[in-house]
């Protein structure tokens, strides 16, 4: 792969993604990457890619004419560089959490987020599920789920904030729980 050819839109997260970097990041986290993801797979790529070759830090943006800087660029580098794939001790580790009212529909939830959570550069380290409704005070498996990610460090997936409580008060509860014990909770669906 030709890493020399964009690094400035890889190191920086700059506006426009040529091909070649869906390409190098769909490399590096072994699956299609689509427009929605590219932030994300950034973020996960960048320290892997930097460790590689740690001289790329210093590549800027775009300076003057692009064919231009693209020939100091290859003179500096030469015209690729090996990349190796992220390994999964460079993934965020995640806990899932998923709930529903009935227990049917706790397996698609589970394995939605499994797709998501791989997609989006996370390593699964843990998973909770439990049938409830989203107005029940208690949440066991939820409550275990943040501890969880307390101790490991982990961000807590979920489908969406009804999974945490449809109550509106027990939801800004449950998210200040989560968020003194700096546990960042992701959504795969916003709203």
């Amino acid at each position: 792969l030709a890493v020399t050819q964009y690094p400035h839109v890889v190191l920086s997260g700059g506006p426009g993604v040529p091909d070649g970097v869906y390409d190098l990041l769909g490399y590096m986290l072994g699956g299609d990457i689509y427009v929605h993801q590219v932030p994300r797979a950034i973020e996960v790529c960048r320290p892997q890619l930097l460790r590689q070759h740690p001289a790329l830090a210093d590549v800027g943006l775009v300076e003057g004419h692009a064919d231009e800087w693209l020939r100091r660029q290859v003179a500096r580098f030469g015209a690729a560089l090996p990349v190796a794939p992220v390994g999964p001790d460079t993934l965020t580790p995640a806990i899932l959490y998923a709930r529903s009212a009935t227990a049917d529909g706790l397996p698609r939830q589970l394995e939605a987020l499994r797709r998501w959570a791989e997609a989006n550069g996370y390593a699964v380290t843990g998973e909770f599920s439990e049938v409830a409704s989203g107005f029940d005070p208690e949440l066991a498996e939820l409550d275990r789920a943040i501890r969880e990610a307390q101790a490991k460090g982990a961000a807590m997936i979920m489908a969406d904030r009804t999974r945490l409580a449809r109550d509106p008060l027990l939801l800004a509860m449950r998210e200040t729980t989560a968020g003194r014990r700096r546990v960042r909770l992701v959504f795969v669906r916003q709203g």
